[in-house]
């Protein structure tokens, strides 16, 4: 049996995490939505903010500080949208990803963000784009998957 709601159906998210909470982000085109719930308690999730933009399918990373969402669809979205755990407030479009991307991984390292394969527009992508924690810019590509594929999960550090 469930331990808590979200607010609202949604499908297709992003995720992060801090040391208490966890993050739900976007979900269908119209919900730019933030959801904020413990990891320590049962109880359901509130609105804590909203990303720049509404969309579907971004993937997810964390630092310490800050979740992620990198990329989407509904519409298509090459966005790094950043926000601080600490306060809750809209995101900041920190920079771009190589290309758009809808249904790309989303991975942290304790420095770094990744988006490795998804839905390039035309075709599978198998890029692999890293951005910075410590610095606001664009991802740079870093290297390619072995196969092009769309809708893998992503790992935190």
């Amino acid at each position: 049996s469930a331990i808590a709601d979200l607010t609202g159906n949604l499908h297709h998210t992003a995720g992060a995490s801090s040391s208490t909470h966890g993050y739900t982000m976007c979900g269908t085109s119209s919900t730019s939505n933030i959801q904020k719930f413990s990891i320590t308690s049962d109880a359901d999730a509130t609105n804590v903010g909203s990303m720049t933009q509404g969309r579907t399918s971004p993937g997810g990373a964390s630092s310490t500080t800050h979740g992620y969402a990198m990329g989407g669809g509904s519409p298509s979205s090459n966005v790094i949208d950043k926000f601080a755990f600490a306060s809750e407030s809209t995101t900041t479009d920190i920079g771009n990803l190589i290309t758009t991307r809808v249904w790309g991984s989303g991975t942290s390292s304790t420095t770094h963000g990744y988006t490795s394969t998804g839905d390039a527009g035309a075709a599978k992508s198998d890029t692999i784009d890293k951005f910075s924690f410590s610095s606001d810019a664009n991802a740079t590509d870093v290297g390619n998957a072995l196969v092009a594929v769309e809708g893998q999960q992503g790992n935190q550090y």
